[in-house]
Protein backbone atom coordinates (compact mmCIF):
# COMPACT_ATOMS: atom_id res chain seq x y z
CA UNK A 1 0.00 0.00 0.00
CA UNK A 2 1.50 3.49 -0.92
CA UNK A 3 2.34 6.09 1.58
CA UNK A 4 0.67 9.22 2.23
CA UNK A 5 3.46 11.08 0.96
CA UNK A 6 3.55 8.62 -2.93
CA UNK A 7 0.14 9.68 -2.97
CA UNK A 8 1.23 13.16 -2.70
CA UNK A 9 4.53 13.35 -4.38
CA UNK A 10 3.32 11.70 -7.83
CA UNK A 11 0.66 14.00 -8.71
CA UNK A 12 3.37 16.59 -7.90
CA UNK A 13 5.86 14.95 -9.86
CA UNK A 14 3.93 14.61 -13.01
CA UNK A 15 2.09 18.08 -12.93
CA UNK A 16 5.82 19.08 -12.39
CA UNK A 17 7.32 17.36 -15.22
CA UNK A 18 3.93 17.85 -17.59
CA UNK A 19 4.67 21.87 -16.98
CA UNK A 20 8.12 21.92 -17.61
CA UNK A 21 7.20 20.30 -21.22
CA UNK A 22 4.59 22.78 -21.78
CA UNK A 23 7.13 26.12 -21.07
CA UNK A 24 9.74 24.27 -22.95
CA UNK A 25 7.08 24.05 -25.43
CA UNK A 26 6.37 27.10 -25.23
CA UNK A 27 9.51 28.48 -25.10
CA UNK A 28 10.93 26.82 -28.00
CA UNK A 29 7.81 27.70 -30.62
CA UNK A 30 9.14 31.38 -30.21
CA UNK A 31 12.78 31.00 -31.24
CA UNK A 32 14.10 31.80 -34.77
CA UNK A 33 15.66 29.57 -36.96
CA UNK A 34 19.21 30.40 -36.38
CA UNK A 35 18.35 29.96 -32.68
CA UNK A 36 16.92 26.34 -33.92
CA UNK A 37 19.92 25.18 -35.80
CA UNK A 38 18.91 21.03 -34.36
CA UNK A 39 15.71 21.70 -35.10
CA UNK A 40 16.70 22.13 -39.27
CA UNK A 41 16.76 17.92 -39.07
CA UNK A 42 13.38 17.73 -38.30
CA UNK A 43 10.68 17.63 -41.67
CA UNK A 44 8.40 19.79 -41.01
CA UNK A 45 7.47 21.18 -44.26
CA UNK A 46 5.88 18.11 -45.05
CA UNK A 47 2.53 17.16 -45.24
CA UNK A 48 2.26 14.28 -42.73
CA UNK A 49 4.06 16.68 -39.43
CA UNK A 50 5.46 13.47 -37.84
CA UNK A 51 6.99 16.44 -35.35
CA UNK A 52 3.60 16.88 -33.90
CA UNK A 53 2.71 13.13 -33.30
CA UNK A 54 6.03 12.40 -31.39
CA UNK A 55 5.85 15.84 -29.26
CA UNK A 56 2.07 15.97 -28.40
CA UNK A 57 1.55 12.20 -27.81
CA UNK A 58 3.94 11.84 -25.19
CA UNK A 59 2.64 15.05 -23.38
CA UNK A 60 -1.24 14.09 -24.05
CA UNK A 61 -0.77 10.80 -22.55
CA UNK A 62 1.54 12.27 -19.56
CA UNK A 63 -1.19 15.02 -19.22
CA UNK A 64 -4.10 12.37 -18.64
CA UNK A 65 -1.43 10.31 -16.58
CA UNK A 66 -1.87 13.40 -14.10
CA UNK A 67 -5.19 14.10 -14.39
CA UNK A 68 -5.80 9.96 -13.53
CA UNK A 69 -3.61 10.70 -10.48
CA UNK A 70 -4.72 13.73 -9.23
CA UNK A 71 -8.45 13.96 -9.42
CA UNK A 72 -9.02 10.24 -10.33
CA UNK A 73 -10.92 10.52 -13.49
CA UNK A 74 -11.80 7.80 -15.55
CA UNK A 75 -9.21 7.04 -18.42
CA UNK A 76 -12.18 8.32 -21.22
CA UNK A 77 -12.49 11.18 -19.40
CA UNK A 78 -8.93 11.85 -18.45
CA UNK A 79 -7.98 11.17 -22.57
CA UNK A 80 -10.22 13.90 -23.77
CA UNK A 81 -9.08 16.43 -21.38
CA UNK A 82 -5.79 15.87 -21.84
CA UNK A 83 -6.43 16.19 -25.75
CA UNK A 84 -7.95 19.49 -25.24
CA UNK A 85 -5.17 20.68 -22.82
CA UNK A 86 -2.16 19.67 -24.84
CA UNK A 87 -3.83 20.99 -27.95
CA UNK A 88 -4.44 24.12 -26.55
CA UNK A 89 -0.70 24.52 -25.48
CA UNK A 90 -0.11 23.55 -29.17
CA UNK A 91 -2.05 25.86 -30.43
CA UNK A 92 -0.78 28.62 -28.03
CA UNK A 93 3.20 27.33 -29.22
CA UNK A 94 1.69 28.25 -33.05
CA UNK A 95 0.30 31.22 -32.42
CA UNK A 96 3.37 32.49 -30.72
CA UNK A 97 5.27 31.84 -34.07
CA UNK A 98 3.23 34.23 -35.58
CA UNK A 99 5.24 37.24 -34.57
CA UNK A 100 8.88 35.78 -34.62
CA UNK A 101 10.12 36.70 -37.87
CA UNK A 102 11.71 33.68 -39.71
CA UNK A 103 8.66 31.36 -38.63
CA UNK A 104 5.51 31.18 -39.88
CA UNK A 105 1.88 30.34 -38.29
CA UNK A 106 -0.04 27.83 -40.10
CA UNK A 107 -3.59 26.12 -39.16
CA UNK A 108 -2.75 22.87 -41.01
CA UNK A 109 -0.08 22.99 -37.54
CA UNK A 110 -2.74 24.05 -34.86
CA UNK A 111 -4.53 20.88 -36.09
CA UNK A 112 -1.54 18.63 -36.33
CA UNK A 113 -0.92 19.75 -32.63
CA UNK A 114 -4.62 18.24 -31.91
CA UNK A 115 -3.87 15.12 -34.39
CA UNK A 116 -0.69 14.84 -32.12
CA UNK A 117 -2.71 15.36 -28.84
CA UNK A 118 -5.44 12.72 -29.71
CA UNK A 119 -3.07 10.26 -30.94
CA UNK A 120 -1.47 10.06 -27.49
CA UNK A 121 -4.55 10.31 -25.61
CA UNK A 122 -6.23 7.12 -27.42
CA UNK A 123 -2.88 5.45 -27.17
CA UNK A 124 -3.49 6.00 -23.17
CA UNK A 125 -6.91 5.09 -23.10
CA UNK A 126 -6.05 2.29 -25.25
CA UNK A 127 -3.46 0.89 -22.41
CA UNK A 128 -5.60 1.62 -19.44
CA UNK A 129 -8.38 -0.74 -21.62
CA UNK A 130 -5.63 -3.26 -21.51
CA UNK A 131 -4.75 -3.13 -18.04
CA UNK A 132 -8.01 -3.18 -16.93
CA UNK A 133 -8.67 -6.13 -18.92
CA UNK A 134 -5.29 -7.83 -17.94
CA UNK A 135 -6.25 -7.27 -14.25
CA UNK A 136 -9.90 -9.01 -14.78
CA UNK A 137 -8.47 -11.86 -16.47
CA UNK A 138 -5.84 -12.87 -13.63
CA UNK A 139 -8.45 -12.30 -10.48
CA UNK A 140 -10.73 -14.77 -12.68
CA UNK A 141 -8.07 -17.65 -12.56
Amino acid sequence: MPSIHGRRLLPMALWGILGLSYALDLYLGGLNQRQLRWARVVPSQDNFKLRHLVQYGPQAALAATALRVSYSFAPARAAVAAAFLTGSVGSLSEYRQKFVPTRFFLWSDVLWSFIGSCFGSVLYWLACLLARRITTCRRAR
